[in-house]
């Protein structure tokens, strides 16, 4: 069948066409059509009802609308395909501006705008502009160009060139987003690579983590390895099977537990518990301690609330309140209140309010106590 520009095809019970159907400039069928193949050229066809395709619809440098459903074994779409109801298809590959309530394919490539007003279903997605899903999405491969939206699901790949963002629970393997990344929902995956900014309303599960910016977690964050190359925030708790890598400021408002850490700037929590070894340049407070193998604090660095370690190193001019450790190491010009040590070595010019040691206690020049030291058989218990 072919029609040409500007007819207007009424059909109150259904169009239904043997072969193949080819359209040439604007038509409307005002009614569902059902043909072998369709074909538009140059033109706008306009589906009032659904649209049953056996095989493919090709439309060059044309816009198709349907008002219902459209089913077809492969799409292509030069320009804008506008679906009010379900699209289904294997193959589907638009210009422009892709438009649908629920789209279900194998493979799907958009040069411009995806907008779904429900859910996507898909092996492959690719969007060289924007995507927004209002609900779930469910790929095992996502890529976009600049931004995408999606309303929760599950995705084994990410990748987006601009911003992210996720309204409810996500699943996934791996996300890769060039600039920002928000998540409103529990996050559960394996590996997070973000360029600049990621801010999370809800638990974090992920075991890999690198962003370059700021991260921010509403709730509690358990995973294996983090880097971030600024700001680190965890409103609940934080734990970690590997290491924490900061180079600004970590701030964890309940309990740490985790392996190694290393924070440029400051650290703050209510209670860190470490497997191994802390380094912070800046400030480190805690409300109620922090105990690790080892602790180095840096130079001109302050320390508020107890530590406890096996070693515990301070440089120059550090700042400590008070301390629990086999060995106790400080450089010149430390501070300290009191300090629980089985071996001891001060640096010049150090100051220490009380000082107690087992075994051995060495003192730099010009070092000073408010009260002598005093050695003891057993070192206390630390207080945790």
């Amino acid at each position: 069948m072919e029609v040409e520009d500007g007819v207007v095809i009424e059909a109150p019970q259904g169009l239904t066409v043997g072969g193949g159907a080819c359209f040439e400039g604007s038509v409307k069928i005002a009614g569902n059509a059902e043909c072998d193949w369709l074909r538009v050229e140059d033109g706008e066809l306009h589906v009032a009802g659904s649209l049953f395709v056996r095989g493919d619809v090709d439309a060059e440098e044309s816009v198709v609308e349907v008002d219902t459903d459209l089913t077809a074994r492969r799409v292509e779409v030069d320009k804008t395909l506008r679906v009010g109801g379900q699209l289904q298809c294997e193959e589907l590959e638009i210009g422009g501006l892709l438009k649908a309530a629920v789209i279900r394919c194998t493979n799907m490539s958009v040069g411009g705008r995806v907008q779904a007003t429900a859910d996507i279903q898909a092996r492959r997605v690719e969007v060289g502009g924007s995507l927004e899903v209002a609900g779930k999405l469910e790929a095992s491969k996502l890529e976009v160009g600049g931004s995408a939206k999606v309303g929760g699901g599950k995705v084994d790949s990410v990748d987006v060139g601009g911003f992210f963002g996720c309204e409810g629970d996500l699943e996934f393997d791996e996300i890769d987003v060039g600039g920002q990344a928000s998540f409103s929902g529990n996050v559960r995956g394996r590996s997070v690579d973000v360029g600049g900014r990621v801010v999370v309303n809800g638990n974090f599960s992920v075991e890999k983590v690198d962003v370059g910016g700021v991260i921010d977690v509403q709730g509690d964050y358990s995973g294996g390895r983090v880097d971030v190359g600024g700001t680190f925030r965890v409103r609940g708790n934080l734990s970690l099977t590997g290491s924490l890598e900061v180079g600004g400021e970590a701030e964890i408002t309940g309990q740490m537990l985790g392996g190694d850490v290393d924070v440029g700037g400051a650290f703050k929590a209510r209670k860190a518990v470490l497997r191994g070894e802390i380094e912070v340049g800046g400030w480190l407070a805690t409300e109620e301690g922090l105990k690790a193998a080892r602790i180095r604090l840096g130079d001109r660095s302050r320390c508020t609330g107890v530590i406890v370690a096996d070693e515990i190193f301070a440089d120059s001019h550090a700042r400590l309140e008070d301390v629990y450790a086999h060995r106790v190491y400080f450089d010149r010009r430390v501070e300290a209140g009191r300090v629980y040590a089985v071996r001891a070595e001060l640096g010049d010019h150090c100051y220490v309010r009380e000082l107690y040691y087992v075994e051995e206690l060495v003192v730099g020049k010009d070092t000073r106590f408010a009260k002598p030291p005093v050695r003891l058989g057993v070192q206390p218990t630390p207080p945790l």
